[in-house]
């Protein structure tokens, strides 16, 4: 199997990290290794310039987790950067976001995301297992991969 490249987007690193250990553990519910992910970050309030650079430099991500807002950018810019650059690959995007200032901006994603037959999801901060559920969806459904991890019941559930 070729590695599934991810590419993270985000203005404070802190984020980015955590979004990536998340991923690295949710990964062994299907019984892969760091080894079958590649994942970049890009951080910083020049998120937007560094994800470009990324792109130019040669990396073709499968998915990508983006903070909505950096620095004047958006993680909307940034993922139209790099579907252009990339001429038609289906990417699939998770806009993860807090709640914004910049209304155009979410309004902006929301409509994309509408548009994007189920390309493009929208997740707010700070419930990352909705970004794991949805990864898991990706690998279950694109790359058809079965969860080999169940998830188990507390042991005080059944009380």
């Amino acid at each position: 199997m070729e590695p599934i490249n991810i590419l993270l987007s985000d203005d404070k690193k802190e984020t980015c990290d955590s979004i990536e250990k998340n991923l690295l553990i949710f990964l062994k519910k299907y019984d892969l290794t760091e080894s079958d992910v590649d994942i970049r970050k890009t951080y910083t309030e020049h998120a937007y310039e560094h994800g470009c650079k990324c792109i130019l430099d040669g990396f073709r991500p499968d998915v990508c987790i983006f903070d909505l807002v950096f620095n004047g950018y958006s993680g909307i810019d940034l993922y139209s950067f790099i579907t252009n650059k990339l001429n038609g690959k289906e990417i699939r995007l998770c806009i993860y976001t807090g709640i914004e200032r910049h209304e155009d901006k979410r309004e902006e994603a929301e409509l994309l995301a509408s548009e994007a037959q189920g390309l493009i999801t929208i997740v707010a901060k700070p419930n990352i297992s909705e970004i794991l559920n949805w990864f898991g969806d990706i690998l279950e459904h694109e790359h058809h991969l079965e969860r080999v991890v169940e998830e188990r019941e507390e042991p005080f559930d059944l009380l």
